[in-house]
Formats: structure tokens, sequence, C-alpha cells
């Protein structure tokens, strides 16, 4: 392979590395000044809590396309899913995903966790039940 395309593909590795640490750090930032500023009752009542679009976006969750990133995103911002948090986590879990959408589902994870308290713990118990399993 020639030099060119060695230099290509090392530069291509080292902008797409910098990238996701750029992410993970702004999401861990985000994350970090969210533990005990959650949003309260006030914020919620302003949300659709509507059982039909709650399970719909489940279930979108749970059945992921990459071409619903945008709307799935849009979707969580108008929702209330407090009632369905743990299946939320879990659908995250048994979701079908392949490496390029990892950084999505770190942003919903991290919007996840910024807007409610208990989905760190959920997520985890749902990896737990899942790993343990296999």
């Amino acid at each position: 392979m020639p030099e060119k395309d060695l230099r290509s593909i090392s530069d291509n590795f080292i902008s797409e590395a910098s990238d996701t640490i750029t992410l993970k750090s702004a999401l861990l930032e985000k994350n970090i000044s969210a533990i005990g500023k959650w949003p309260d009752d006030s914020f919620f009542a302003k949300k659709d809590s509507s059982l039909k679009k709650n399970t719909a976006f489940v279930k979108k969750v749970r059945n992921f396309l990459d071409s619903q990133k945008d709307a799935l995103l849009a979707e969580f911002e108008s929702l209330n899913l407090s009632k369905y948090v743990e299946e939320v986590a879990t659908a995250i879990v048994e979701a079908k995903i392949k490496t390029t959408d990892i950084p999505f589902i770190l942003k919903l994870c991290s919007a996840m966790h910024q807007r409610y308290s208990d989905f760190g713990s959920l997520i985890s118990d749902a990896w737990k039940k899942v790993l343990s399993t296999k």
C-alpha cells in the first residue's frame, strides 16, 4: 500500500478518534452537571405523557433504524417518559445497533440520564440482566 494511502487512513482514524473523545467528554460534563439537578414535576407536566406516543417511542428505540436518529431525539424532547424509563433502558440494551450507531446511542442515554434520575441504575440493571444470560 502506498505511503499516501496509509497516511490518509491514519489521518481519518485520528480524526474519528478525536471526534469520539470530544463527544464523550461533552456528554460526561453534561451528565455530571445533571446530577442532583433533574427536572421537577412542572417540567414534565408540559410534555406529552400519552400511552400511545410513549409506547411508540419505546418500540422505535427497540427497533432502532439509522434513518430515525433525528426523529427519535426530537420525539424524546416532546415526551414525558417518567413511567417508561425502565422500558427505554431495556429497549436500548436490546436494540440491534452497529458500531456507527454508538455515538447516537450515547447521546440518547445521556439525554435520558439528564432528565430521569433513575435511568443510570435502570440501564445498568438491564445490562446486567442481558449479560448474565449469555
